[in-house]
């Protein structure tokens, strides 16, 4: 067993020497695949980190009729509060939002704001509530579902919320993960093509020893085994090139951007067993492709 092994091992490497440029070509293949990979995996763990954080600021304003007795303002929160997806109902007073308003438009020396409600006889300001939502509803469907449902209690007057930011999040993101994902299967492809004719080509070099050995009886798993090999190898080299190159491109963002990027564990590691995967999976089918 452990001469049969050895043997694999040692015509494993030596089709790397039998097909040097084809075997190079496939490595870096492999590697590029696997680093555009990594790095729309990466993006998209911050792009997603990044949504999320702006999903979290997501708030509803909903505006309630002035004439509600406090009792019935009391109750409308509690009939918000049981809204699905509403996680949490702040009541704001005419007072308070007379406030709010001064503190955002009322800048310095501008005085606009202030000026505009002393001016008045009465604060026309309504009574609100600023609704946050749970998680699982920060998106556009979810936010909508729950507008809805909210405009259908007695009181409200009208809901407020910023749409068009919602659903321009949801578009954003499924289009970039859709285009770095074409790109990764694009290449992941031409690697798997690539590696499949390098297999070939060493094959081909080695193919009197194949046919001699077909020949005295060794079986289709004893032949298959050095080029198995081989593609195991490069699996490892590729994903190991790939994990280094987005290791190194980390910290370089790291020290000119001075940034929390994340970089998840899991991708080194996802790395490694795609490309192991990927050359293995390449290495059988070009074996069983050319020989007969």
């Amino acid at each position: 067993m452990s001469g049969s092994f050895f043997y694999s091992l040692r015509e494993g490497l030596d089709g790397f020497r039998r097909a040097k440029l084809a075997s190079f070509i496939a490595l870096m293949t492999m590697s590029f695949a696997l680093i555009l990979v990594g790095i729309v995996t990466a993006v998209a763990v911050n792009l997603v980190g990044l949504v999320d954080t702006m999903r979290g600021r997501i708030e509803f304003e909903v505006f309630v009729d002035n004439g509600l007795a406090n009792a019935d303002m009391a109750e409308l929160r509690q009939q918000l509060l049981q809204v699905r997806g509403v996680a949490a109902a702040q009541y704001i007073s005419p007072a308070e939002a007379a406030e709010i308003f001064k503190r955002e438009f009322a800048r310095g020396d501008d005085k606009k704001g202030s000026s505009f409600l002393d001016a008045l006889d009465a604060n026309p300001l309504p009574a609100s509530f600023r609704i946050t939502l749970q998680k699982p509803f920060q998106n556009s469907a979810a936010v909508q579902q729950v507008a809805q449902d909210i405009e259908k209690l007695r009181g409200v007057d009208e809901v407020v919320y910023r749409r068009d930011l919602i659903e321009a999040l949801d578009r954003y993101v499924k289009w970039a993960l859709l285009i770095g994902s074409g790109f990764g299967i694009m290449f992941c492809v031409g690697a798997f093509l690539l590696v499949i004719n390098d297999i070939r080509l060493v094959i081909h070099a080695k193919r009197r020893l194949i046919e001699i050995m077909q020949l005295v009886g060794a079986t289709r798993a004893f032949v298959y085994r050095p080029l198995l090999v081989q593609g195991f190898l490069q699996g490892i080299a590729g994903g190991l090139l790939a994990s280094g190159f987005i290791y190194l491109l980390y910290r370089l963002l790291l020290l000119q951007l001075g940034t929390a990027l994340q970089l998840p564990n899991f991708l080194f590691i996802g790395l490694l067993l795609a490309g192991i995967l990927l050359g293995l999976a390449a290495s059988y089918l070009g074996a069983r492709k050319y020989i007969q």
